[in-house]
């Protein structure tokens, strides 16, 4: 496992702008092709739906399907969330 992460003093939801946050993401990109696809969801910020989907891979349906049974309200929504489809 390879952790690519940033460091910046400024402290904002516009860090990732900064120039530390584009390195970082332009690095993630450029090893991504050679990685296994997964990632640590604990680590993850703010990557959308498709990163987390494609993080959970073929366990994602199967999530979302206890998501449905035991949260269907969305109560535990912090992270990187696994939506449930009944709202």
């Amino acid at each position: 496992m390879c952790v690519i992460a940033s460091i910046s003093e400024a402290i904002s939801k516009y860090v990732i702008a900064s120039r530390c946050g584009v390195w970082t993401k332009e690095y993630w990109e450029a090893l991504h092709p050679y990685s296994a696809g997964g990632a640590y969801v604990n680590f993850m910020m703010e990557e959308g739906e498709d990163r987390i989907k494609a993080t959970y891979r073929d366990n994602y349906d199967r999530l979302v399907a206890i998501k449905n049974k035991y949260d269907p309200t969305n109560l535990f929504r912090m992270n990187q969330n696994i939506k449930p489809t009944a709202r």
